[in-house]
């Protein structure tokens, strides 16, 4: 299924995919297995946009259709759809 990526002000994103909008053909069906098949096709430098010391970034935010957000610990039951869009952003602070 085609699932439409975006990356907003994601350290690393344009070093590791060459842009920060593109399609990517999923072959699973979570969000888990989105970013599970985007570091195996692009390797090392994707690994280092979700992962920290091993670990999901949790301060990395998974938003579908710009209305729901993944829960880090449901990554893995959270389905995608053909045609989805997910979004990926940093947590942000202030007040």
């Amino acid at each position: 299924m085609q699932i439409n990526l975006k990356f907003i002000v994601v350290e690393g994103a344009r070093e590791a995919f060459g842009e920060t909008e593109f399609a990517f053909e999923l072959e699973g069906k979570s969000a888990g297995d989105l970013i599970r098949e985007l570091m195996g096709k692009y390797g090392a430098k994707s690994e280092r946009v979700f992962l920290a010391n091993g670990h999901y970034e949790i301060n990395l935010q998974i938003i579908v259709n710009w209305r729901k957000y993944v829960l880090p610990e449901r990554m893995g039951e959270f389905a995608l759809h053909d045609g989805d869009h997910v979004i990926f952003t940093h947590l942000v602070e202030g007040g």
